[in-house]
């Protein structure tokens, strides 16, 4: 451990507490600061369409200046839960709603967790949640690519995740 003092971790304990009055979120810097000390819990969804034969997934892409993940980087879309979340289902909404915004062919469905450790996404160790939706007409943020023809610039804890995700995708996809 860092050579830090009982007052020096106590006020910043106090900090902590301070910050996070009912909101469930922290500011960036602090968040950011955290992440690779604790093991986070993100919902991480696949959304999947069949064009002609070929099965694709849904990717938005990171901002440019992202100072934490890959900028410009391709990611699926998801969510950490927060304290105010009561269960992942929250979550999962709190992510549609944010990030979707569209009806699905098959609705998102949890298919098995994985565990994302601090080599494969030096940002944050995570127990990811994983759920996979399906849709036909899709007008929302993002661009739908080949699942075998990813972008070179995706997040590679994300190819990993849609590997799995592929692994136990219904064969309904």
């Amino acid at each position: 451990m860092v050579d830090v003092t009982q007052e020096e971790i106590e006020a910043a304990a106090a900090t902590l507490r301070a910050l996070n009055k009912g909101t469930g979120r922290l500011p960036a810097e602090i968040f950011y600061a955290l992440m690779p000390q604790v093991v986070s819990a993100p919902i991480e969804l696949g959304v999947f369409r069949r064009k002609s034969s070929r099965l694709e997934i849904l990717l938005t892409q990171r901002p440019a200046d992202d100072p934490h993940f890959t900028p410009n980087g391709w990611h699926m879309p998801g969510v950490v839960m927060i304290v105010t979340d009561m269960s992942e289902k929250d979550a999962l909404k709190r992510l549609i709603s944010t990030e979707l915004e569209h009806s699905f062919l098959i609705a998102p469905r949890r298919v098995g967790q994985f565990f994302v450790n601090a080599e494969l996404c030096p940002v944050r160790p995570a127990q990811s949640a994983l759920y996979v939706a399906k849709v036909q007409d899709y007008t929302g943020k993002g661009t739908f690519f080949p699942v075998r023809d990813l972008p070179e610039n995706t997040l590679a804890h994300h190819v990993v995740l849609l590997q799995e995700m592929l692994r136990l995708l219904p064969v309904s996809f």
